[in-house]
């Protein structure tokens, strides 16, 4: 079963023009369990800013996943993806294509195995 951890705190940058760019991810966190090797959800991507803005959100290592807006001071994405390691979500810049700010969605993996088993506290001889 996948265990996924929603968190709605996001990254702030400022870009060169001195201008406020907010990043958030929903989920942030993607938790598998000892036999499931791959992440299946939707993610919800959203960006504001301090001013009107010409940007893309990207996902590094996924070409494929892009998302544009021209002269815009918020936006949103929401995008279903199957994920086996961390997710970085970019926000670029359109026309130069400059990073402004960018974010991760984390895989954890459980580690049942090498948890150390805890002992009755009522049991004095083991």
């Amino acid at each position: 079963m996948l265990a996924l951890l929603a968190c709605c705190i996001g990254a702030t940058a400022t870009t060169p023009n001195g201008d406020r760019i907010q990043l958030e991810l929903n989920p942030q966190l993607c938790t598998l369990a000892e036999n499931e090797l791959h992440c299946e959800t939707e993610i919800d991507i959203s960006w504001q800013s301090s001013t009107l803005q010409s940007v893309c959100v990207s996902i590094v290592e996924r070409p494929e996943v892009e998302r544009c807006w021209e002269n815009y001071s918020e936006g949103t994405y929401r995008i279903a993806l199957t994920f086996s390691d961390d997710l970085v979500v970019e926000l670029r810049d359109k026309e130069g294509r400059e990073l402004l700010i960018s974010e991760t969605v984390a895989v954890v993996r459980e580690m049942l195995r090498y948890r150390l088993k805890r002992r009755k506290p009522w049991n004095l001889f083991q």
